[in-house]
């Protein structure tokens, strides 16, 4: 019989008050263990999207109570008691026999976070489920990466980690997010002439770190993150979302026509320099003009922050995007502030749907 957890039958006897066999998952499978104790999640509630209803009193979050919702479970290998488990799937339903809905194990026996009746385990966990989560070496930890946000299915990742034994098996669980997200606008100005709107060919977001050999501040596209400490390991500096010749991103003047808008998930990191933004525009990608702006660390509040929005919006002006020489790099960037600024000043917004 092939356990996740060692157990200690006459402990587990005498804690009557714990989360015994009979409340088990699928209760009538005679190969879980005698006396045997599992996590059991109440309330499941995420960072709280802009505009979505919230159902706890804790202002910013939202309990997840959509049926068949899932989240991946990780338990942390612990001497001889406990075992790794990574990403094991829990589903908010109602299975046979039992009454309410609830958070229940999808994978059997060996999905299940069994729990020693008295010695803490280690959980993290991961909102919303993904079979092909992306692992880093080590428990618990994922692989991160800078991207454009899908807005059919996006990457949005919550996670947080917690502590649980057999009598203490009854878990809410608050979910925050593993990234924060950029929104970028890039507009022409009118004021001048155009001969036709351009495309925007390239788009590379960099610096933000005083000094080059930093590894913990700045622009980054791909990190690790561990689940069980919150730490970040960032790796690969820099980040470039759109390096194309076709003709997809048309910029215009308006911000709600101009297909240059990106909503960019982005790693969350301290900036302690400028960070400097770096496009190629023109009519054609053969013709394209390569300009730059930086943007004070101040402007972003001095960090990117998991969970939050920054707006910044860039305005280009020429007198003719046919002629490149005359196209100058006097840029306007701005971080966006608004209603959704927080209470401590930060120029953001909170952690919502895309407004461009």
């Amino acid at each position: 019989m092939k356990h996740t957890v060692l157990y200690f039958a006459a402990i587990a006897a005498a804690l009557l008050a714990g989360c015994t066999q009979d409340e088990m998952p699928g209760a009538s499978d005679t190969a879980s263990p005698a006396g045997g104790y599992f996590l059991q999640p109440g309330t499941v509630e995420v960072l709280t999207q802009k505009g979505e209803p919230q159902t706890r009193a804790t202002a910013g979050y939202t309990a997840v109570t959509a049926a068949n919702a899932q989240m991946g479970l990780f338990r942390k290998k612990s001497g001889t008691t406990y075992t790794t488990l990574q990403n094991v799937p829990y589903k908010y339903s109602q299975p046979t026999g039992q009454t309410t809905m609830g958070w229940w194990a999808t994978g059997g026996d060996a999905g299940t976070v069994w729990l020693h009746p008295t010695t803490n385990a280690d959980i993290a966990a991961c909102y919303p489920y993904n079979a092909s989560l992306s692992l880093a070496s080590g428990e618990g930890v994922v692989n991160l990466a800078a991207a454009i946000r899908n807005a059919s299915t996006p990457q949005d990742l919550w996670y947080n980690h917690l502590q649980a034994n057999g009598v203490n098996c009854h878990k809410n669980i608050s979910l925050t997010q593993a990234y924060c997200r950029v929104q970028i606008t890039i507009l022409i100005d009118k004021s001048v002439s155009y001969t036709s709107e351009p495309y925007l060919y390239y788009l590379k977001i960099e610096g933000g770190r005083a000094s080059a050999s930093s590894t913990t501040d700045g622009i980054f596209s791909a990190a690790t993150l561990d689940m069980y400490s919150g730490a970040y390991t960032r790796g690969t500096k820099e980040y470039t979302p759109v390096n194309v010749t076709a003709n997809s991103y048309q910029i215009t003047d308006v911000a709600g026509t101009t297909t240059a808008a990106f909503d960019l998930m982005m790693i969350p990191a301290t900036l302690s320099a400028a960070v400097k933004l770096t496009i190629k525009t023109g009519g054609s990608s053969g013709a394209a003009k390569e300009m730059s702006v930086s943007i004070p660390a101040a402007d972003f509040g001095g960090s990117l922050t998991a969970g939050k929005i920054y707006k910044v919006s860039v305005k280009i002006k020429g007198t003719d995007i046919g002629e490149f020489s005359s196209v100058t790099t006097d840029w306007s960037p701005v971080t966006s502030t608004g209603s959704g600024t927080t209470v401590d000043g930060q120029k953001y917004f909170d952690f919502s749907s895309p407004v461009f």
